[in-house]
């Protein structure tokens, strides 16, 4: 073969080994155009967080009792809500640098990081196990006279308490109106609510398990000391305390071992503590399974021998309830001598 025709063929070989590998590079990436993309780390971060949380609302729901759905209930929503909004910036940052903005594995993320985000700050009762196992003791009224339920019942709606405390699932917090109003004069003077200085008296018969005094009484509006405030526990029953909250101090008339009886002079109506729910001198009450505050769940109970807007109730839960204007919605209630 002579000189000239062996370039003319290791020419064509050339050519032909050029157009096979431009052709193999556009065939990979046609292929690779066509493959999925390969999943985000923000987006399997997304997925992560999302199953912690639907494991932890199947943990609450299914109501074991204890310390462990409390810490959930409380804290852990709120981790895992501020881990969703972390890798939702995250996931932000990301998309605005890699476009398109909204793929499939993209929308996805969003979704489930929006839904941990919205159920966490959702406002449910705290699932109790004590839900359908309520108190089998009788109890009355905290107080004599005519008293209006601030927050009271089972709904949220008629008790923000129910909404945010596992230990006040089914506390109530009680007033004193006098012509339409629940103070006049001072609203940083605690002598100016006709509530404050009104005796408590002990809704069971029961023993006194913790007192806590010493604590001034400030104006309502000034959210500090402790959450509770001055306050006495009763154990009523083998796992069942009585709390009795944000007392005057000086007022507390029992200590820790008495056994006071059913409608004794407990105290009187103060303005220590935090009152946050409800900033005015009010009685506050709920029943929970511990004596260690802020640690308990709320036990469901019910209360004898009332009136409310001038009916006789033989056993119930007042009902609360605040207006769009402040205005207060809840029962007008009433203990009945001898009851």
């Amino acid at each position: 073969m002579s000189r000239r025709r062996r370039e003319r063929c290791a020419s064509a070989e050339r050519e032909a080994g050029t157009a096979a590998s431009d052709a193999g590079a556009a065939l990979a990436r046609a292929v690779g155009s066509e493959a999925p993309d390969r999943p985000e780390a923000w987006t399997r971060a997304a997925l992560v967080v999302f199953v912690l949380f639907a494991l932890a609302l199947a943990y609450l729901g299914l109501r074991p009792g204890g310390v462990g759905p409390l810490v959930v209930y409380m804290e852990g929503r709120l981790a895992l809500a501020l881990c969703a909004l972390a890798v939702l910036a995250w996931g932000a940052v990301v998309s605005l640098r890699r476009r398109p903005l909204l793929r499939p594995g993209r929308a996805r993320a969003l979704f489930a990081l929006a839904l941990v985000i919205g159920v966490a700050n959702y406002p449910f009762p705290y699932p109790s196990s004590h839900e359908h196992l309520p108190s089998a003791v009788r109890f009355r009224l905290p107080v004599d006279g005519e008293w209006v339920v601030v927050w009271g019942g089972e709904r949220k709606a008629d008790n923000r308490l129910a909404a945010f405390l596992p230990d006040r699932r089914w506390g109530m917090h009680l007033v004193v109106e006098r012509d339409g109003a629940t103070w006049a004069g001072d609203p940083d003077d605690p002598a100016a609510y006709p509530a404050f200085g009104r005796e408590v008296l002990a809704p069971a018969a029961g023993r006194v398990v913790v007192v806590q005094d010493g604590e001034p009484d400030h104006s309502p509006r000034r959210r500090e000391g402790s959450a509770l405030g001055n306050h006495v526990v009763l154990e009523i029953a083998p796992g069942e305390y009585c709390f009795l909250a944000h007392l005057q101090q000086g007022s507390i008339r029992v200590a820790v071992g008495d056994e006071p009886a059913l409608g004794q002079p407990l105290a009187r109506v103060g303005s220590s503590g935090r009152m946050v729910l409800t900033p005015q001198p009010h009685v506050a009450i709920h029943l929970q399974d511990t004596s260690v505050p802020l640690r308990g769940e709320g036990i469901p109970w019910a209360f004898s021998g009332y009136e409310s807007g001038g009916r006789r109730v033989g056993r119930g839960l007042p009902c609360g309830g605040v207006g769009a204007g402040g205005e207060l919605l809840g029962e007008r209630v009433r203990h009945l001598e001898g009851q």
